[in-house]
């Protein structure tokens, strides 16, 4: 999995504007705006709230499919940024920020239909507000959050958890009983998967936000004889 993570400055900062590929020379122009990778994330958000409406007016087949795409789309964001140079403070702030929203919009979305187990939307809510209050205390501190490896395993498994609930309770409703039990019990499994890997990454963040400052040693402070 191809972290969508930036350093403080843009990749394409890095290199002689003669050098740049054509993507960087779009980003430098528009301040980083402007990029494949950012193109795919707001595609995949807005194919995700799309979903979300259809879900909500009934037409759960098109929703699913929907929200699929835009999940799928979020996986490859990174990826496309990594390929095309063009990864920056701005795209990893993006795909953080459309995540957490639409995950937020899809909770009640989905509790409200009867795809979701209110239960689970609970605790869901439950965790995004943690990671959401680390981020800010982050901010707070002047601490920079990047995302982790079993951060953004996280999120895909809360989106396979939602995505296995929803696909029982379709199942249910098209006389399949069987079915539904087994995704239902396989959308807990990726639940508890979610749950630990959400407690690794909470606790990678945490350090983040709470690691000390290692003051740089001034080079006429140095007594070589020591």
């Amino acid at each position: 999995m191809n972290l969508h993570r930036a350093s403080k400055q843009s990749e394409w900062a890095g290199v002689s504007e003669v050098e740049r590929n054509c993507w960087q020379r779009i980003a430098a122009k528009t301040s980083g705006v402007i990029t494949p990778g950012n193109a795919v994330t707001i595609g995949g958000f807005g194919l995700v709230l799309s979903g979300l409406r259809d879900m909500r007016n009934g037409d759960k087949k098109s929703g699913f499919a929907k929200i699929a795409a835009g999940r799928i789309a979020d996986l490859v964001d990174g990826a496309v940024a990594h390929r095309t140079g063009t990864k920056s403070p701005i795209g990893e702030g993006l795909d953080a920020a459309t995540d957490k929203v639409a995950m937020l919009l899809a909770l009640p979305v989905l509790a409200s239909t009867g795809e979701l187990p209110r239960s689970a939307a609970a605790t869901l809510a439950v965790r995004d507000v943690a990671f959401a209050s680390i981020s800010a205390l982050a901010k707070q501190r002047d601490r920079e959050l990047h995302p982790s490896l079993a951060g953004k395993r996280a999120t895909f498994e809360q989106w396979l958890a939602l995505s296995l609930y929803a696909s029982s309770a379709m199942a249910a409703e098209a006389g399949h009983p069987n079915t539904a039990q087994s995704l239902y019990y396989l959308g807990h499994i990726a639940f508890g998967v979610m749950a630990v890997e959400s407690t690794t990454a909470f606790n990678d963040y945490a350090q983040q936000a709470f690691r000390a400052e290692i003051a740089p040693i001034a080079a006429d402070t140095i007594n070589p004889n020591d």
